[in-house]
């Protein structure tokens, strides 16, 4: 070994003689100088550690690696070496260069964080810039982190609150020069063995430094320039007690924006510092490791809990005694907390949000570090969402019920205005607005049923569903919110009319995993049982979200299916580094256009009409309600009527913005709950006293892409089928598809007939028989019909007999018989095939029989016919009409008046058994002659009256012709006037 060492010496002196090595080391020393300025101390440790030791490594390695030649000796043989050895050395020799670097590295470390550490100026613990916050316009609305304190000096603090801070922050504070080292090493070890409770390894006199010298940046340089600055520049120039009252004079406490324990006693209990007892100084002392996080008036639960730490460490360091650490533990927080009337801002909800936002953005506290912070906040909006609460723009329903308010601009995800509730003061309150995580109801089904089924299923505004008895996968029978069954219903109206059983048969159509992925890209967190969502997420069930997580989700329909993420906060300047940073959150596409302009057309029909609010003349707006419900149980419990409701929903958004609005009871009770009626009904005036505010009349529409096709559809056919042209107006339905699959095919049920087939006349005697082959009647119960009406097949399909029956009637047949000019004269309608006509004319007939039905008579056939061109007559009679009493003569007194036209009883002409007499085609000529054989009447000679002046006797004489041909007249063809004298017979 010592052989060893002394060839590590000398090699090292061979260093100092070898120019070359020398050279490497001081410019390795100038690179790492140069470097630790441009890319950082530690990156260059690491990149010079590793480069320096490989330098030495070869150097030295290779002397000691290297075998020798072996050399004949005349003493014998030497002994080997041994492996081992060796090694030893290597790591000897490796552990010194290392130790050499070390110290190197420290001492260049050292005297960069010497040269690098800001100015110790007096002035910076005495005064800081406060940060501004700024609206959308650029114009300021408030200022916080001001000097709102009363400084105390040491001696004034009690002795307890002392020993609390010491024992909880730094427990060798009074005995250390600024750094302890010992806890700076546990700190470190446990850190970096993943030990989160190992504790802080910054002093009292580190956080002074870094509250006010440091860069805000964490980083070990920071760290140590904190180390630094402590003990050379801060335990140097100030006494143990004047840098504790740095210490508690300049903690910010999250009570009514002040500084300083003086202004946090009188705000947290209402007394001065000195006044203050165990329970309240370790309290009080708790609060220092997270101001707002552990503020006794916001988070009591977490302020007890590390109240408790303290007094543990308190008794743990020997200040108090275990019976004094349990009777401070058990006094509540609440007891010891003062009435909060916090002089807060109008617009505090948002102010208090933007915060959180910039500490989550930042990892530093705006009241601490000065900065000016540009948000998207809307005064206008912001302020008609004040005085809606206030009761200014709206009148609410009782003093109890509240309302979170969320908007947001659906096409930047900017937050414009909140609201946190009523009756509200303070700061950093529960909000209403981002904070709940209550039940959706039925907001939940566009997100949760309707939209995955767009989005995987290429589902259409037109998609048929059942609404009728359903369960749950588990049996459980779900149920509508009326209690009724409403049957067939598309996608479009079972949405807007949210009901629940076919919002549950939605869910379960689509893929488990696809929900969950679709919501949760939407900013939804759903309940996640055994690798899937219940199916209890369908209308609601499950806890939850917030009116701003809502607001955000619906704006994806809004602005074609991108979801993006709602910020307050567009840029920061941070003022001790003038560090600018800019926010504009990236736009993700979660569903296609198609769906998102399908599932705003469904919600906008919704509050278009139905009992959706929201309506306003002149602007598109889509919206959603919902409702939650308490269970049986629970009415019970707490004395409610059976009307009572838990949470009501609604959101809303126009081309521009969204609204997500929740109304409710913070805690229901007996007194304090709202019910079905009337709170649904106040919950509808508020989202319209909201929207007349918030959406704007700028003529903005949604517009339809490229991917989606709008058509009319006959409602009621499954799958979807065009109209035909015969379709009632009020069956048809103007629908959205994917483009792609729209409907292509007509529907058949009201379309025109096919005509029938083997048309056949026939004769029987003077009758004509028709007959023909049956047409089908259309077929509307396709598969995919009997798909959606499965569980209720019979049901379903009696129901569509029953309204074809009522809209259709029969399928029958109308024959016709055409005329001659072409018209057709209607003969009868049939259900049966066959008709018997018995014709009224002779000559060639042409029957047309068309199919149609009994009731709906649009979609009748275009008719087949068939003509008989042979005359089916079979017989022609003619007789004279005989006298009421019985005969064909006639004998009348003189001066007795004979009218032809009135007096003669004519003649009865047949044909087939048809009386023709009247036809036109019957021509009916009648020759009179008096006694003499002189010719008195004919069709050229018209006499009206006879000559009854004098006796005589005349001879009517009558022909006939029917379509030309002559009848021949059954005897008697003559008829006698006798005109006699009085008494001749």
């Amino acid at each position: 070994m010592k052989k060893t060492f002394g060839k590590i010496k000398r090699e090292f002196k061979k260093i100092l003689k070898d120019k070359l090595m020398i050279g490497i080391i001081v410019l390795s020393l100038l690179v790492f100088v140069v470097g630790a300025f441009i890319v950082g101390i530690n990156k260059v440790l690491i990149i010079a550690g590793v480069v320096i030791g490989l330098v030495l490594l070869v150097k030295f390695g290779s002397k000691f690696l290297k075998p020798k030649r072996k050399k004949k000796s005349k003493r014998g043989p030497k002994k080997k070496t041994s492996t081992w050895k060796k090694l030893l050395a290597v790591i000897i020799f490796i552990t010194l260069c290392l130790g050499i670097l070390g110290i190197i590295g420290a001492m260049i470390f050292f005297g960069y964080i010497v040269s690098s550490a800001p100015e110790f100026d007096e002035k910076n613990l005495l005064y800081k810039e406060s940060s501004i916050l700024y609206d959308i316009n650029g114009d300021e609305v408030t200022r916080f982190g001001v000097e709102m304190r009363d400084k105390v000096t040491y001696d004034e603090l009690p002795q307890i609150f002392v020993d609390a801070i010491v024992a909880t922050e730094d427990s060798r504070f009074f005995e250390h020069n600024g750094f302890d080292l010992p806890r700076f090493m546990k700190a470190s070890v446990g850190q970096v063995l993943g030990n989160s409770s190992a504790g802080g390894a910054s002093t009292i006199s580190m956080q002074v430094i870094k509250n006010n010298f440091t860069s805000i940046t964490k980083s070990v340089t920071r760290k140590f320039t904190d180390i630094y600055l402590a003990v050379f520049k801060l335990e140097k120039e100030y006494t143990k007690e004047q840098i504790l009252e740095f210490y508690v004079n300049d903690i910010h406490t999250c009570v009514n924006n002040t500084y300083g324990v003086a202004e946090a006693t009188r705000g947290m209990f209402g007394k001065e510092i000195g006044d203050i007892n165990l329970s309240e100084a370790a309290l009080l002392a708790g609060i220092f490791q997270a101001p707002c996080g552990n503020n006794p008036f916001n988070h009591p639960e977490k302020a007890e809990s590390r109240r408790n730490t303290v007094l543990y460490l308190m008794k743990r360091h020997g200040y108090i005694t275990a019976e004094e650490e349990k009777i401070a533990k058990s006094i509540p927080i609440e007891s010891m907390l003062t009435d909060k009337n916090a002089d807060e801002h109008p617009f505090q909800s948002y102010i208090d949000y933007a915060l959180k936002e910039v500490e989550k953005k930042t990892e530093l506290d705006p009241m601490v570090v000065p900065m000016k912070i540009y948000t998207n906040l809307d005064p206008k909006k912001q302020s008609y969402i004040n005085d809606v609460l206030s009761g200014k723009e709206y009148t609410w329903e009782n003093d109890t019920v509240q309302s979170g308010i969320a908007v947001t601009n659906i096409n930047t995800g900017a937050v414009v205005a909140l609201g946190n509730g009523r009756n509200r003061t303070g700061k950093k309150l529960l909000n209403f607005a981002t904070d709940l995580n209550n039940q959706i109801g039925s907001t939940a089904k566009p997100l949760f049923d309707y939209g995955p089924g767009m989005e995987y299923n290429n589902w259409s505004t037109y998609t048929p569903f059942v609404d009728d008895v359903h369960s749950y996968s588990t049996g459980q029978k779900m149920n509508n919110w009326d209690n009724k069954y409403r049957g067939f219903q598309t996608l479009k109206y079972t949405l807007g009319q949210s009901r629940n059983v076919t919002a549950l048969k939605a869910f379960q159509q689509v893929d488990n995993a696809s929900i969950a992925k679709f919501v949760q890209s939407l900013g939804i967190t759903p309940e996640i049982q055994g690798g899937m969502i219940h199916e209890a997420h369908s209308i609601g069930g499950f806890n939850g979200a917030s009116p701003l997580q809502m607001a955000t989700a619906y704006a994806a329909f809004g602005n074609g299916g991108y979801y993006i993420e709602p910020f307050t906060v567009n840029k920061i300047e941070i003022i001790e580094t003038n560090e600018v940073t800019t926010y504009k959150p990236e736009k993700v596409r979660v569903m296609s256009d198609s769906t998102a302009y399908m599932i705003t057309d469904v919600l906008k029909w919704a509050v278009d009409t139905t009992n959706v609010a929201g309506r306003i003349s002149g602007i598109e707006i889509a919206g959603k309600s919902g409702t939650s419900n308490l269970t049986d149980a629970d009415k019970k419990k707490k004395g409610l009527p059976a009307s009572a409701i838990s949470d009501l929903w609604v959101i809303g958004y126009s081309p521009d913005y969204s609204i997500g609005m929740w109304y409710g009871h913070e805690n229901i009770t007996s007194k304090s709950y709202s019910t079905f009626g009337t709170s649904s009904r106040a919950k509808d005036r508020l989202f319209n006293a909201l929207a007349k505010g918030i959406f704007e009349k700028n003529g903005k529409k949604f517009t339809m892409p490229k991917s989606v096709v709008k058509t009319q559809v006959e409602y009621g056919t499954i799958p979807a089928m065009l109209p035909s042209k015969n379709t009632p107006s009020d069956m048809i339905r103007t629908e959205f598809f994917k483009k792609g699959t729209e409907p292509t095919e007509v529907s058949p049920r009201f379309d025109t007939l096919n005509n029938v087939k083997n048309l056949d006349a026939t004769r029987d005697g003077s009758k004509v028989n028709l007959s023909w082959s049956a047409v089908e009647a259309p077929n509307m119960i396709t598969d995919e019909y009997l798909k959606t009406i499965a569980g209720h097949t019979d049901k379903y399909i009696n129901l569509h007999k029953q309204e074809n029956a009522s809209l259709l009637g029969t399928l029958g047949y109308n024959v016709y018989l055409k005329k001659s000019d072409g018209t057709l004269s209607l003969l009868g309608w049939t259900s049966d095939t066959k008709y018997s006509h018995t014709p009224t004319t002779g000559g060639p007939l042409t029957y047309v029989v068309k199919t149609c039905y009994s009731i709906f008579k649009k979609s009748e056939s275009k008719g087949s016919e068939i003509t008989l061109t042979k005359s089916p007559f079979l017989s022609k009679e003619a007789w004279l009409v005989k006298y009421p009493d019985g005969s064909i003569d006639k004998t009348i007194n003189v001066t007795d008046n004979f009218t032809i036209a009135t007096d003669d009883p004519g003649i009865k002409i047949l044909v087939d058994s048809v009386d023709v007499t009247k036809s036109s085609d019957t021509i009916i000529t009648k020759t009179i002659k008096n006694k003499d054989g002189v010719v008195v009447y004919d069709k050229d000679n018209i006499i009206i009256n006879l000559d009854t002046s004098k006796p005589n006797v005349y001879t009517i004489t009558y022909s006939v012709t029917y379509k030309g041909e002559a009848i021949t007249i059954t005897p008697p063809a003559t008829r006698k006037i006798s005109v006699v004298s009085g008494g001749e017979t």
